[in-house]
């Protein structure tokens, strides 16, 4: 797998591992998944798809109000997900 280091492009690594995967039939390694998974996760944009609707818009497509200030304000306490 010496090529994974030479690859500048998503498109040249996407075509070279299906490849490599195809042609040898072999089982990959942990050390190669892990490898792998590094290799996609610096060459692919992370960017979050912007909301399709307003909170206002979804309210008004799914039939409830929507009211400034949620949560209410009697809850003092901070929620987390």
């Amino acid at each position: 797998m010496g090529a994974l280091n030479t690859m500048t492009t998503t498109q040249e690594y996407v075509i070279w591992l299906r490849g490599y995967l195809e042609g040898t039939g072999q089982e990959l390694t942990n050390s190669q998944v892990s490898k792998i998974k590094d290799r996609l996760n610096d060459i692919f944009e992370h960017v979050a798809e912007p909301p399709k609707q307003t909170l206002q818009q979804l309210g008004e497509t799914l039939g409830f109000t929507v009211h400034e200030g949620f949560p209410p304000k009697q809850f003092s306490e901070k929620f987390r997900c």
